[in-house]
């Protein structure tokens, strides 16, 4: 700011003054705001939270209250401990790396129990004590900084004016609730103006006793009637106020948790039916609660704590996900003296997700929170240790969503997945039950709702490796095996959710789906190009499709040494080219093949492991440099492995052993964060778990493992994507019940675990981009221009079905010309996994489809 300020002193002729000068960088920074412009340096990488300090000028940061404006960006207003003033931090990105801040009121001792909204215009108003007159005050700003602004007393009539809560009703007159100490009660002015010259003042409950209220919390309900949680300190009673009309003559009074000494530090909002939901702390057994409300007036509550560890649940601030569920913002104050935030993962908050957000020094105190467009809870609050006002986005609150897609039979092999402009996945997967290809289009985020439709249904078995991707328009385009019919085929969807598919045939020449691999993406025209692996000729072959229907075609034989191409993974560079990892069978290695030409006539080709058998179940994709990264399994050490190239023909690189307990790795699927660290999606084999890891550098060397879902025996046929937000997204098979899900993950603060053993190939290893982190600007002080006026009162049941477990091999050679091409039959008949073993040849038990041994070891894949 004093840099913008130097600017303009150094633009304009020295005879300006600094008050013109401010005005003009007021008016300067007002459009810069109103167009939306941000000034935000680039964003950290999307699995780290965000702490930012607002204001370090003298003691700051006491009673914050928190609004995001129009653009996502925070605005708080706090109180200046040192000065005894009301001040106010405006930013201009989401994380507030470089907010405005400055002093709105230093008219005596002033700016304490602050609560904030922003008018239509985007102006903040705010309520708080004047402890010099004990009165209740009010700032009307008139614009967007509060440069200039309309102060008002509200309430003078005795000490009023402590604990605050201010919201806007329909109107945009302000409506506040606070404590009378002299009256010994609970008062709400309603105002009949937007600067509140001409308040109703209302007592709704008066309670006998010194300091007898506190802690209020305001809403209004769906009639514009306020609703108000307080805290009985008398009695040592939650209580709730649901007034009867807009200006509280009446109001209905409940004690909402009269058990022990509970109640203070409340925060209110009301679910979609209207009914309130507060949180609170008790302070009989240094907890945090929750109360959920049945009814308007909260006759019948479910009291639930939300965390006992220590004391916890002081300075609450409460706001509802979009799912209505509850998120709260505290503080740990005895032991760790931390910032926590609880996001409750149901409406009652049984099984609530903890996460301490920052514990650096004692930290935590008057908190506000409010979720922002991502769903992210932002948190406002005191630093006590530094005495500075601090803002924290809390990108780790967030639980894991899984999700059961389709149940229906035995669904979801061989899945794939996209994330559409809204971030809603679509996955494609084969219903083993009736041999068809399927697509599940998901209406949020977490799949909680879908539409399921039959793509290709023509067949009696189709819809094997099926790979997936969306054009231009956002329709679904898939590449998969029928089986049946040994083809190679391309689902070219007209529509969003596939009603109206067109079906064409790519490759017919040798192919044997039951061993088989693709991988699919689309041009810069949109046409599909396909890499796939010839079983019958132990080729790896690309199709380069020349429309959006695939009708014509280039088919390359991309490597045909040997037997190779099998677990296929495509990526297009910067040209357009050709990318492709896979397994070369013969000399059970790890390949690579870069094209220099789209359709891959003279590709170059490298081995980038050969230690051991390994390259199975291959997931490409290129960094920012074009570099190939790639995960894949380790046959002989049964190890997850991950190759992060040197360069573009992966001739040097770094291969790093990711978990290495016995039987992980199967089914990797990889995606890249913004900064190239590594997401993988796998099935970990022992256990028949669904697992990920999270990279906290670019080769992988102390990765974050996490084991998504463990309940029988998932994690098959994983397919990962990387939402905008940076949240993986994950469909797998559910082989205990037959079942298609999904999870999504939250993203992890990077937390090394023991560093893994790594093998290296070569000897570059690619150094990481550093995030930086801004330093704020310091405070502009402005002098306020004061209008006073003072005012005077007057899931369906089902028998689950499975396919057989493989049992896993140490050296998978297929046969590069099958003799006989089975026809597998529809009949689903639950099986037993067999224990993988480290012999040369597969021995599988209780198969009751008549496929052959030979083709078991792929059956997971």
């Amino acid at each position: 700011m004093s840099q913008l300020l130097l600017s303009l002193r150094k633009a304009l002729p020295h005879s300006y003054p600094r008050a013109v000068l401010l005005a003009i960088l007021f008016v300067v920074l007002a459009l810069l705001l109103a167009s939306n412009t941000s000034r935000a340096l680039p964003p950290p990488p999307p699995d780290l939270n965000i702490i930012t300090t607002l204001d370090s000028t003298d003691d700051v940061g006491l009673f914050t209250s928190l609004v995001l404006n129009n653009s996502g960006f925070p605005v708080i207003s706090y109180f200046d401990n040192t000065n005894r003033d009301l001040k106010l931090a405006v930013c201009f990105d989401v994380a507030c790396t470089d907010p405005f801040t400055h002093t709105v009121d230093s008219s005596g001792s002033v700016g304490s129990h602050t609560s904030l909204a922003l008018n239509s215009n985007g102006f903040p108003v705010i309520s708080y004590y004047d402890a010099t007159n004990r009165d209740l005050k009010m700032a009307v700003c008139n614009d967007v900084f509060c440069a200039n602004r309309t102060f008002t007393t509200v309430d003078s009539i005795g000490d009023v004016g402590v604990s605050t809560s201010l919201v806007l009703n329909s109107n945009g007159f302000p409506v506040i609730s606070y404590i009378d100490y002299t009256n010994e009660g609970l008062k709400v002015a309603v105002c009949n103006d937007a600067t509140c010259t001409s308040p109703t003042l209302t007592t709704v409950d008066t309670i006998p006793g010194v300091n007898s209220v506190g802690y209020t919390s305001l809403v209004l309900n769906g009639n514009g009637f306020p609703v108000i949680s307080y805290y009985d300190d008398i009695n040592r009673d939650l209580k709730l106020a649901v007034c009867n009309d807009a200006l509280c003559a009446t109001a209905t009074l409940t004690a909402v948790d009269s058990v022990g000494l509970v109640g203070s530090h409340t925060s209110l909002a009301l679910n979609d039916n209207g009914f309130p939901v507060i949180s609170y702390y008790d302070t009989s057994h240094t907890d945090l609660k929750i109360a959920i409300c049945d009814d308007t007036t909260c006759t019948n509550p479910t009291l639930t704590t939300v965390d006992s560890t220590s004391a916890v649940g002081t300075h609450t601030s409460l706001a509802l996900s979009p799912q209505g569920f509850p998120i709260i913002s505290y503080y740990d104050s005895v032991f760790y003296e931390n910032l926590k935030v609880a996001v409750c993962n149901d409406t009652t908050c049984t099984s609530p997700t903890l996460t301490t957000l920052d514990s650096i020094g004692d930290v935590g105190e008057f908190t506000s929170l409010v979720i922002n467009s991502n769903g992210y809870p932002v948190v406002s609050y005191y630093d006590s240790t530094n005495s500075d006002l601090k803002v924290a986005i809390c990108k780790t609150c967030l639980p894991l969503r899984l999700s059961t897609v389709d149940g229906t039979g035995n669904v979801g092999l061989h899945t794939s997945i996209a994330l559409n402009s809204s971030d809603f996945p679509l996955i494609s997967y084969q219903d083993f039950t009736n041999g068809d290809l399927k697509l599940a289009v998901c209406n949020d985020v977490a799949c909680v709702n879908s539409a399921v439709s039959i793509v290709d249904g023509t067949s009696t078995f189709s819809g094997w490796f099926t790979s997936l991707a969306l054009n231009s328009s956002g329709f679904p385009v898939i590449g998969y095996f029928d089986s049946s019919t040994s083809e190679l085929r391309v689902a070219i969807c007209n529509d969003a959710t596939c009603t109206n598919t067109t079906l064409t045939t790519v490759d017919t020449a040798g192919l044997f789906a039951f061993f088989n691999s693709i991988s699919l993406v689309l041009d810069g025209s949109g046409f599909p190009v396909i890499t796939y692996y010839d079983t019958a000729n132990g080729d790896l072959k690309l199709a380069v499709c020349h429309d959006t229907a695939c009708v014509s075609r280039t088919l390359t034989k991309v490597d045909s040494t040997g037997n190779v191409g099998d677990d296929t993974s495509l990526a297009l560079n910067s040209s357009g080219f050709p990318v492709i990892s896979y397994r070369d069978v013969t000399n059970f290695d790890l390949k690579l093949a870069v094209c220099t030409d789209a359709t891959c006539t003279s590709p170059t080709l490298s081995t980038v492991d050969s230690t051991g058998n390994v390259g199975l179940f291959t997931s490409l994709a290129l960094n920012r440099n074009g570099f190939p990264v790639i995960s894949y399994y380790d046959t002989t050490d049964d190890n997850l492995k991950v190759a992060v190239c040197s360069n573009a023909l992966c001739t040097q690189g770094t291969i790093t052993i990711v978990d290495e307990p016995q039987n992980v790795g199967f089914n990797t699927s990889l995606d890249l964060l913004s900064n190239d660290y590594p997401v993988i999606s796998y099935n970990d084999f022992s256990n028949k778990d669904l697992k990920a890891v999270i990279c906290n550098d670019v080769t992988c060397t102390a990765p974050t493992l996490i084991t998504l879902d463990s309940t029988g025996s998932v994690g098959t046929y994983t397919s990962l994507a990387l939402n905008s937000s940076g949240y993986p997204v994950i469909s797998y098979y559910d082989e205990t019940n037959g079942d298609l899900k999904v999870a999504v993950l939250k993203p992890v603060t990077p937390t090394p675990t023991a560093t893994p053993t790594a093998t290296q190939t070569k000897t570059v290893t690619p150094s990481p981009t550093p995030t930086i982190t801004p330093t704020p600007t310091r405070t502009l002080t402005v002098t306020p221009t004061q209008t006073n006026t003072p005012v005077t009162s007057s899931t369906p049941t089902r028998t689950p079905t499975s396919t057989a477990s493989p049992t896993q091999t140490k050296t998978v050679t297929p046969s590069p010309t099958p003799t006989t091409t089975p026809t597998p039959t529809r009949t689903n008949t639950p099986v037993t996994s067999s224990t993988p073993t480290h012999t040369a040849t597969a021995t599988a038990t209780g198969v009751t489809t008549p496929v052959s041994q030979l083709y078991l070891p792929i059956l997971n894949r």
